[in-house]
Order: structure tokens, then sequence, then C-alpha cells
């Protein structure tokens, strides 16, 4: 009969520690649905800081880049006027020399070896 108190007090144990280890896991459930919930609040509060930064410095910069764009047209309208300019200079140069060049004597060289060979 002393074998059957150890064999009851052996499933007792046994249910003691399964019941632990059950309060355990849940514990540990619990602890991480928190966590979670906390990193998601951190998570949306440093997305709102970093969104609120974006902003003020996309309409701080806004009014720069209107500047920027105008600064860029008019350098860009500088550059064409002047490329322009220096086209209707050089033209006449340019045709006169292609002219010259099409239909003026040039010296026609012929290579010593094509010489040779055709004898």
């Amino acid at each position: 009969m002393a074998s059957q108190g150890g064999i009851q007090e052996l499933m007792t144990a046994e249910a003691k520690a399964s019941q632990i280890v059950q309060e355990a896991r849940s514990a540990r459930t619990e602890r991480m649905k928190e966590a979670r919930v906390e990193a998601d609040v951190l998570i949306d509060e440093y997305t709102r800081e970093k969104e609120a930064a974006y902003q003020a410095a996309r309409s701080k910069s806004s009014g720069s880049s209107t500047n920027d764009f105008s600064a860029l047209d008019r350098s860009t309208d500088y550059d064409i006027t002047n490329m322009n300019q220096q086209f209707q200079f050089n033209a006449e140069k340019v045709i006169q020399m292609m002219v010259d060049k099409v239909t003026g004597e040039f010296p026609l060289k012929v290579p010593e070896a094509r010489i040779k060979q055709s004898r």
C-alpha cells in the first residue's frame, strides 16, 4: 500500500507541475501580447514624429524649390540665348568651310602599297 501512496503522490506532483507549466505559458503569452501592444504604440509615436519632421522639411524646402526653379529657368534661358547668338555668328563661317571642303581641291594620297600592287 505504500507503493499506492507513492504513485498517488507522484501523480499529484505531476498534475501540479503541469499546472505550473500551463500558468507559466499563459503568463508568457500575456506578456508577449502586452509587449506587442507597447511596441505598436512606440512605433506609431515614432512614425508620427518622423512624418511631422518630413512634412516640416518638405514645406520648408518647397518655398526654396520655387526659387531654385526660377533661377534654373533664368540660367537656362541665358544659355539658350548665348548658344543662339554663337550659332548666328558662326553659321556663315561653318557653311563656307563645308562648301570649300566639298568643292575644293584636295590632294588624293594613294598608299605606296596600292601603287606597287596595281603595277
